[in-house]
């Protein structure tokens, strides 16, 4: 296992001068950006990329894009990169500390991840361990404080229907019908169950969510059936942040990959996909989309989301290897189907393995 730390030393924005990026790598615990909101002192930001722990899977060469390159390649349309839009963005929420001196909890960074909006306006997927903590690997204590923020411009961004701990302590359950269904408290421990269906406070107007298929087919293994949408992942963002500071929250990047194995689920864990889609620090949560028909025409569905990469400095760049360099996505079953209905806050679900 490795890590990436990333120390940002960031000059007076004002004079919109160089952003310097010091990559030093050590110990690799999570895959969610510390990130904070625009507006942030610059002192913040940095200390929001200090602890940056990520695992990344960057296979043969980089493909990861602008949506925009993919509408001109003709993988996506215009009305469908605006749909992705409005429909996909990022969970973001704030980890606070205590201040012995201060004797309060103070501010201390952000954990960001992607994720979509599926079965209606106001219900998201995403990966479970946005919602803790990546150095104590405790539940963020504030879910409150959680938003999610979508990729319009200007963006529309709203809380999540979660409580303060309400994943911690003997009242801490992995579901609350109407307001979330987590595939594990541990997500560290378990990453493959590190799945998350969340209601949020509000719907989203201009959203269209992505259908999803509820059966228990596996994903198909056509070669570039799968497209794969994100946020702009550290490395991409922090290369453009002198041009653009807020291109973490209105940047879009997208590939085209191939789901190269998949494993069958066991209780409380959907199938496993092992993939080639290259992901980097923020690609938690991304959303995995096909096309219905085949991979070059149909209506666009979500088949799962990916959780983390697996590699060592040393790998990337190299290609895909099934046993240790690849990138681990969860797919979307009749299992995840009954979650995300589940937190939806509707009935009738298929089954009944949905623990508390």
């Amino acid at each position: 296992m490795i890590a990436a730390q990333v120390v940002l030393y960031m000059i007076d924005m004002k004079a919109r001068t160089l952003v310097t990026l010091v990559l030093a790598f050590a110990h690799i615990t999570g895959h969610a950006i510390p990130l904070v909101k625009p507006g942030c002192d610059d002192t913040s930001y940095e200390r929001g990329f200090r602890d940056l722990v990520h695992k990344v899977g960057i296979m043969d060469s980089d493909e990861r894009v602008e949506t925009s390159v993919l509408v001109n390649r003709g993988v996506l349309t215009k009305a469908e990169e605006q749909r992705i839009r409005a429909t996909f963005g990022n969970i973001e929420c704030p980890i606070y500390r205590w201040d012995p001196v201060k004797k309060k909890d103070v501010y201390h960074r952000h954990s960001v991840a992607s994720a979509a909006i599926v079965h209606d306006k106001q219900t998201i997927i995403t990966a479970a361990h946005v919602f803790f903590d990546s150095e104590s690997k405790e539940p963020i204590q504030y879910l409150s404080k959680c938003k999610f923020r979508n990729r319009e411009i200007p963006a529309v961004v709203t809380s999540l229907n979660l409580k303060d701990g309400m994943l911690s302590g003997a009242g801490a359950k992995l579901k609350v019908p109407g307001r979330m269904v987590f595939g594990t408290l541990d997500p560290f421990a378990e990453p493959n169950r590190d799945r998350a269906a969340i209601r949020l406070a509000a719907p989203v107007a201009n959203a269209e969510p992505f259908e999803y298929d509820s059966s228990d087919a596996y994903p198909t293994e056509k070669p570039n059936a799968l497209i794969n949408i994100s946020i702009p992942q550290v490395d991409m963002a922090a290369a453009k942040r002198s041009s653009d500071p807020h291109y973490e929250y209105t940047g879009v990047i997208g590939q085209r990959c191939s789901n190269r194995d998949t494993y069958p689920g066991l209780p409380r864990v959907t199938p496993v996909m092992k993939v080639d889609c290259d992901s980097f620090g923020g690609g938690s949560g991304s959303v995995l989309l096909t096309r219905a028909a085949n991979p070059e025409q149909g209506p666009l569905k979500a088949v799962g989301i990916v959780i983390s990469g697996t590699d060592s400095p040393e790998l990337r760049g190299k290609p895909f290897n099934r046993d240790n360099h690849f990138t681990r996505a969860l797919a979307i079953n009749s299992l995840f189907a009954d979650e995300i209905r589940i937190a939806a806050g509707r009935s009738g679900v298929q089954t009944a393995d949905v623990s508390q």
